[in-house]
């Protein structure tokens, strides 16, 4: 496992493929890798404010391999830039989630 630089609160950082990820709280530990089973609660804006994805209600929260394509890219690719219980926002360009169609477009 890698170690995690600081992940500082507010500081805005640009990862693979365009994806932005801004810590809000830090968490602690190592960066996730490939394979490893992260289990997360998460909820999805559209631009225009709509929630489209919700997890955060589930108790048990929602759990996948990192790296197997279980979860749209920009998700995947965010999840290998964060610790263990830190919270940030996450924006992903278009192509890295349900592409310029939207969800079911």
């Amino acid at each position: 496992l890698s170690l995690a630089d600081v992940n500082e609160k507010g500081v805005k950082r640009t990862l693979d493929r365009g994806i932005t990820i801004q810590t809000i709280t830090p968490g602690t530990g190592k960066y996730p890798e490939p394979n490893m089973f992260a289990n997360i609660k998460f909820k999805g804006w559209s631009p225009d404010g709509e929630v489209i994805m919700d997890t955060s209600g589930l108790p048990a929260g929602f759990t996948f391999k990192i790296g197997s394509g279980q979860v749209f890219e920009c998700l995947d690719i965010a999840i290998r830039h964060m610790t263990k219980l830190e919270t940030a926002r996450i924006e992903c360009p278009d192509d890295t989630h349900y592409g310029i169609g939207g969800f079911g477009g």
